[in-house]
């Protein structure tokens, strides 16, 4: 590698030298042969020139050149040369300034850099108000250590397509108003060809904004890497849309995408992805603002927001066969969406999906997709997911996360996490098909609060799963579901489900959930609910539906705790009635209830267990053995209260008026056959 030392000679009256030499091995390539009267006035020019000068490093084979006015880009426009520009003073390129700019592109060719001297000032480069794009390179384009950098309304074939784009070390990069086909600020060398995208390190903000594509990455498209930016980094009302095709990341479109350790705040609002079709079969769209297989926002220091987004895709046909997915991003198949370790708090709200079906109001993970939210130290929002602000476009699956055959995690926050008023048809927070979601409070609380379906069929207020295994985990935090409504399963609605809420420490509570029909907290017929060995509080309290007023279900298996609790569950007939175990399970259901030697489960409300004359099977076993995960068995002592006698006073207060002789019977009756 050669290192060209660029001396700032030419404002010297008294002698131009060559504008660059170049040393290799110590060895300079140019010699002057003077007399030595002329040589001595050369060098000592020469020696004024050069002190306080440093080295620029430009890579081997590129031709160096001031840069100072538009114009003197026109011989370099096109051919396969690498050509590196040093800024000597701000310019602006537009077909204004550089009237040749009327046909084409700017720049075609291999390479092409901008810099400045080590200690030159820091001038601004600008290109804007184009039809044609500013560089078409097959090898790369570099712009660093500049002022600020600016690409602004060029309208055709995008702003730049090259093979790889650097900017690093700048005072600020911004992208505005450009469009394309693919990648409307930054696509690769063809038309439909991606780009490797950096930019790092800048001093100031990074911001896309405005720009579009027909079909795939309205900003970007091709793998993105932005880390330890200074300043905020933004992507905003950027988006694709078509009347002829499917549409995919209305920000960004790419297979890697990395958004980490900035110093500044992440802003991704407002982009969308919408495909408009009158003709074929289908109509898709995926991602309002990311699509990717591995998408990491992770380590920035500033607070992430990722908002307002959303993907539409609208059929004109009479039988309508319109799909959206991830109304901000879309998780392609085996993807790995990271939220990891941001230190300034996270909201992602008011995403959502527009379709006669479509899933993910905020995030969609295809098959065998890991969602992760972790380790994050700020406050961490996931609220009104789902809907437009209008109430008029709605999810259909998942309000605000959609998984298939994947896994959630949302683990280890420092602080609180609050999933929060989203909806969808189903699973008004959450849906999952075959998958594995873990809620541990490890460190600071969960509550997923007031979520809810849209219409009176639709069920899973907070979360719906076919398949699925939820683990809640409260260790150094609680978790805690409130306020969830829905048809049926106020909180949760399974279909063939495992749900563990087992070895915490901290307090897992259902409270004051609600369904119409089935299951105020919990409801899966087919499903098994493990309640065991936890030494904090589990509750089940004010919670109602017209049956099964905390959980109806088909198992339910209560051991070796040190306190659960169901109380204040009431049924729309106006009783007491915690639980309804109606078992659709083929091998039979089971309602197994012990406590620990000096502990206590407490049923206040009344519980139903189906028995052989109901045509089902229920096996009932009262304070058998606990089978510990290491196969011990943990003989259990405690007390199992089936407690009726300050149901009147409590009938009183839920009612509102004096409660009849039934009302009471029936809520202190505890059937268990």
């Amino acid at each position: 590698m050669c290192k060209r030392s660029i001396l700032n000679y030419h404002r010297m009256a008294l002698l131009r030298i060559p504008k660059a030499y170049t040393e290799c091995n110590s060895a300079p390539v140019m010699k002057l042969k003077l007399p030595f009267s002329l040589l001595s006035a050369v060098l000592a020019v020469f020696t004024i020139a050069a002190s306080g000068a440093h080295a620029v490093e430009v890579p081997e084979g590129y031709t160096s050149n001031y840069l100072a006015a538009p114009d003197e880009l026109y011989d370099f426009r096109s051919g396969n040369q690498k050509v590196a520009f040093l800024l000597d003073g701000s310019v602006v390129v537009s077909p204004s300034s550089a009237t040749w700019w009327q046909s084409g592109a700017l720049m075609s060719g291999d390479s092409v850099l901008f810099t400045i001297e080590e200690d030159g000032d820091p001038y601004s480069l600008t290109f804007k108000d184009a039809s044609y794009q500013a560089f078409n390179l097959s090898g790369s384009l570099r712009i660093e250590d500049i002022g600020r950098v600016s690409f602004a309304d060029i309208i055709s074939s995008g702003a730049i397509r090259s093979r790889i784009v650097q900017m690093l070390r700048n005072k600020s990069v911004a992208f505005e108003g450009n469009t394309a086909g693919y990648g409307g600020a930054i696509g690769g060398e063809s038309t439909s060809s991606s780009s490797q995208v950096e930019i790092s390190d800048n001093y100031g903000a990074v911001t896309f904004t405005g720009n579009r594509a027909a079909y795939q990455g309205g900003a970007i498209y091709g793998s993105v890497s932005m880390e330890r930016n200074r300043g905020d980094v933004n992507f905003g009302g950027n988006y694709t849309t078509t009347s002829n095709s499917n549409t995919y990341g209305g920000a960004i479109y790419g297979t890697t995408i990395s958004i980490a350790d900035n110093a500044g705040d992440v802003n991704i609002s407002g982009n969308y992805a919408t495909s408009n079709r009158s003709s074929y079969y289908y109509c898709y769209s995926y991602g309002g603002a990311i699509y990717g297989t591995t998408i990491s926002i992770a380590d920035n220091a500033g607070f992430v927001s990722i908002s307002g987004n959303y993907a539409s895709s609208t059929y004109s046909s009479s039988t309508p066969s319109d799909f959206s997915y991830g109304g901000a991003i879309y998780g392609a198949e085996n993807a790995q969406i990271i939220l990891e370790g941001n230190r300034g708090g996270m909201g992602i709200s008011g995403n959502y999906t527009v379709a006669v079906t479509s899933y993910g109001g905020a995030i969609y993970g295809a098959n065998n997709a890991h969602i992760s939210i972790v380790n994050n130290e700020g406050n961490i929002d996931i609220t009104e997911n789902g809907f437009s602000e209008t109430g008029s476009h709605l999810t259909t699956y998942g309000g605000a996360i959609y998984l298939s055959r994947g896994e959630l995690n949302i683990r280890d926050n420092a602080n609180l996490v609050t999933v929060k008023g989203n909806r969808a048809r189903y699973g008004g927070a959450f849906y999952s098909e075959s998958s594995v979601i873990n809620l541990a409070a490890t460190k600071g609380s969960i509550i997923i609060e007031s979520n809810s379906t849209y219409n009176n069929s639709d069920s899973g207020g907070a979360i719906y799963g076919t398949g699925t295994t939820l683990n809640l985990v409260a260790e150094g935090g609680d978790v805690i579901f409130s306020g969830n409504t829905a048809y049926s399963g106020g909180a949760v609605y399974g279909e063939g489900n495992t749900i563990n809420i087992c070895n915490n420490t901290g307090e897992v509570s259902f409270v004051d959930n609600a369904a119409s029909y089935r299951g105020g907290a919990i409801y899966d017929t087919s499903s098994v609910i493990n309640i065991c060995n936890n030494t904090g509080k589990v509750s089940f309290t004010g919670n109602t539906a017209q049956t099964g007023a905390a959980i109806y279900g088909g198992s339910l298996v209560i051991q070796n705790n040190e306190s659960v609790v169901f109380e204040q569950n009431l049924e729309s007939s106006e009783r007491l009635r915690s639980i309804y175990l109606s078992n659709t399970l083929a091998d039979g259901g089971k309602f197994h209830v012990s406590a620990a030697a000096g502990k206590s489960v407490t049923f206040s409300d009344g519980i139903y267990v189906a028995t052989e004359t109901d045509g089902q099977v229920v096996n009932v076993v009262l304070n058998g053995s606990y089978i510990a995960s290491d196969e011990s068995e943990i003989a259990q002592g405690g007390d199992i209260i089936f407690d009726g006698g300050q149901v009147e006073g409590v009938l009183r207060e839920l009612l509102g008026t004096e409660p009849t002789a039934e009302q009471i019977a029936e809520s202190q009756t505890s059937y268990v056959g």
